[in-house]
C-alpha cells in the first residue's frame, strides 16, 4: 500500500427499496476516489452480488464532509457529473450530485482523514487547472 492511500469501509442500508444492503471500501489515491461494493439480501445476507466498482475523479469531486452524531454518521461526496453516481445503489444518492455513504463509529476517525486529504487533493487539482488557463 502506498503512503498516500487511505481505506475506508462504509455501507449503504436500505438499498433498492429496504431489500438489500450494500458493503464496500472507499480507497483514495492521488488522482481518484474508487468505490468498491458489494449488495447482499437485508433479510438474511445470503445472498451476495459480484463485486462492483464505482470510479470518482478528482476532476469531478467538488467537495467531500463528514457528519456525525450519537447514532449514525455518513460521509458526503459532492460530484460534478450525475453520471458518476449512476451505478450505485438509489439510497446512496442524496440530492443531485451528491453520494452518502455510512460509516461505522469504530471508522470516524479516518473517515475525517479521508475528507481533509480529498479536498486538499481536489483543491490542488484546480488551483492547478485555473494556472493552466492563464
Amino acid at each position: 500500500m502506498l503512503a498516500n492511500e487511505l481505506h475506508l469501509p462504509f455501507f449503504i442500508n436500505n438499498a433498492y427499496q429496504g431489500l438489500a444492503r450494500a458493503k464496500g471500501i472507499l480507497h483514495t489515491s492521488s488522482d481518484r476516489i474508487h468505490l468498491e461494493y458489494q449488495i447482499s439480501d437485508a433479510l438474511v445476507g445470503l445472498l451476495k452480488s459480484d463485486s462492483k466498482d464505482v470510479y470518482l475523479p478528482i476532476e469531478d469531486l467538488l467537495e467531500l464532509s463528514f457528519q456525525s452524531n450519537i447514532f449514525q454518521s455518513k460521509l458526503t461526496i459532492m460530484v460534478a457529473s450525475l453520471e458518476t453516481s449512476e451505478s450505485l445503489p438509489k439510497s446512496a444518492k442524496g440530492k443531485a450530485g451528491e453520494i452518502v455513504l455510512r460509516i461505522d463509529r469504530k471508522d470516524r476517525e479516518k473517515a475525517k482523514r479521508v475528507v481533509s486529504r480529498m479536498n486538499l487533493l481536489s483543491s490542488d487539482y484546480r488551483a492547478r487547472r485555473s494556472e493552466d488557463d492563464f
